[in-house]
C-alpha cells in the first residue's frame, strides 16, 4: 500500500507523517536564569525576564518560564495573614468646647 494512501485511510495528512521534532537548546536560557537566581534570591519570573530582555535575550516568556518552572525557581506567594474584626464603636460626640485649664 503506498504511504499517500495509508495516510487517506487514517485521515493523517502526509506532512504530519514526516514531521521531526526539533528540539531546542536551552542551556544559554538556563545559564542565564542560574546567574540572575545567585545575584536576586526575591526575584520572581517577571522581574527575571524583564531583566533578560534588558540584556538583549529575545527569548519567548513562555520558553523562559517553561525553563523557569523546570528548574523550580518559582516560589510560593506569601499571603497577607487576617486580621480579626474590629468591633465597631460609635463616634463620641463632645457636648461642648474643651478647655484646658491651666
Amino acid at each position: 500500500m503506498s504511504l499517500r494512501l495509508a495516510c487517506l485511510l487514517f485521515s493523517l495528512s502526509t506532512s504530519v507523517f514526516y514531521y521531526q521534532l526539533k528540539r531546542k537548546n536551552d542551556d544559554e536560557v538556563i545559564e542565564q536564569l542560574s546567574k540572575l537566581a545567585d545575584l536576586n534570591r526575591t526575584w520572581g519570573f517577571w522581574m527575571m525576564y524583564n531583566r533578560l530582555r534588558k540584556l538583549q535575550y529575545l527569548w519567548n516568556h513562555k520558553r523562559v518560564y517553561r525553563i523557569y518552572t523546570n528548574m523550580r525557581l518559582n516560589f510560593r506567594n506569601k499571603r497577607n495573614k487576617r486580621l480579626p474584626a474590629r468591633v465597631k464603636a460609635p463616634l463620641l460626640c463632645p457636648i461642648g468646647p474643651y478647655f484646658l485649664e491651666s
